[in-house]
């Protein structure tokens, strides 16, 4: 990794992961916030999901949040499933930092939860994380359409998923 680390997210970051997501350019991409949530909506938001599983990048430089991910983890009947929320700074695009996120949400995943399935929501026009998430082996399942309005007309979304073989019990650590 060049000029980011990666590390757990924090309660003090979500003031910097919710202003990170409300970009626009970040925005554009996701399926989390409209214009002009307010930053305690965005925190709050942000608090709620402390009881998953959160990491950020961060610029070795400054220390500013530049990337997210989040995995949550499904309960009964979906304990072996779970989905995730991925947003980079947009001066951040194409420097590894979503692969760094990425690669760091399935070991968890797969090497500490046992999960055998995980999916993501992503918008159809967004190329470049449909090939990161190819690259990590996800394939998309199926299309949702008109499943969010964006800026004045509705946008289509895939469902896409990787699936994992299940973890082998070996009796030694």
């Amino acid at each position: 990794m060049s000029g980011f680390s990666l590390r757990a997210h924090e309660k003090t970051d979500a003031p910097a992961t919710a202003a990170l997501l409300m970009r626009p350019a970040v925005r554009h991409g996701t399926m989390v916030f409209a214009p002009y949530t307010s930053e305690a909506a965005a925190t709050a938001h942000m608090d709620a999901a402390a009881t998953t599983f959160n990491i950020v990048a961060v610029g070795d430089t400054d220390g500013a949040v530049i990337g997210h991910i989040v995995l949550f983890r499904g309960k009964g009947f979906e304990s072996h499933s779970g989905w995730f929320g991925l947003a980079v700074h947009e001066d951040w695009w194409r420097r590894g930092v979503g692969s760094a996120l990425m690669a760091a949400m399935i070991d968890t995943a797969h090497n500490w939860l046992g999960l055998t399935r995980i999916s993501l929501e992503v918008f159809t026009d967004n190329d470049p994380a449909i090939a990161l998430y190819r690259k990590f082996g996800f394939e998309i399942e199926g299309t949702m359409r008109r499943r969010v309005f964006r800026m004045g007309r509705y946008a289509d979304g895939y469902m896409m998923a990787r699936l994992f073989d299940p973890p082998k019990f070996s009796g030694t650590p």
